[in-house]
């Protein structure tokens, strides 16, 4: 099962259009792989046991259906690949109707604060084993295709 994370649309988060704004999508998209990383002891915990977190490097958001002040969401989050430093992500939203609103793909990389200012570090072998089971378990989920989708505008 996918880890959820299941939001109302605040007023504050609609446009003039009368439609939740993009800026939204982005904010509920990293709340819902922050609390992901929550979920598996990888947030502020890690961070202050660790001095260790994860920044993004990468996301991308593609926009396929409204939602609207009031409507509930609901984010999943499916970890796609993984490498020593790097955590690759699918999140998925959703209206309470199933309906597809918003894909966005993220790169996580894993950071050391140990210096003071971050640095890319390799996870611990515990983390990345961990991390790799899920991958495990998540590999058999289907992907969409736009996640082979390039952003580029054909030329003539």
């Amino acid at each position: 099962m996918l880890f959820t994370l299941d939001v109302t649309v605040l007023p504050e988060w609609v446009d003039y259009n009368g439609h939740m704004a993009d800026y939204a999508y982005g904010l509920v998209f990293s709340d819902a792989g922050n609390a992901y990383l929550e979920h598996h002891h990888l947030g502020a915990t890690y961070l202050k046991a660790e001095k260790a977190t994860f920044y993004t490097l990468e996301n991308r958001i593609g926009y396929f259906k409204e939602c609207y002040q009031g409507d509930m969401i609901h984010v999943s989050v499916q970890l796609i690949g993984l490498d020593k430093k790097r955590v690759h992500f699918l999140l998925e939203m959703k209206n309470m109707h199933d309906e597809l609103l918003a894909l966005s793909e993220q790169w996580l990389m894993h950071v050391s604060q140990v210096a003071g200012a971050p640095k890319a570090m390799s996870m611990s072998q515990d983390v990345f084993n961990y991390l790799a089971h899920e991958l495990e378990r998540h590999k058999t989920l289907s992907k969409p295709r736009w996640l082979n989708r390039r952003m580029a505008l054909k030329s003539k």
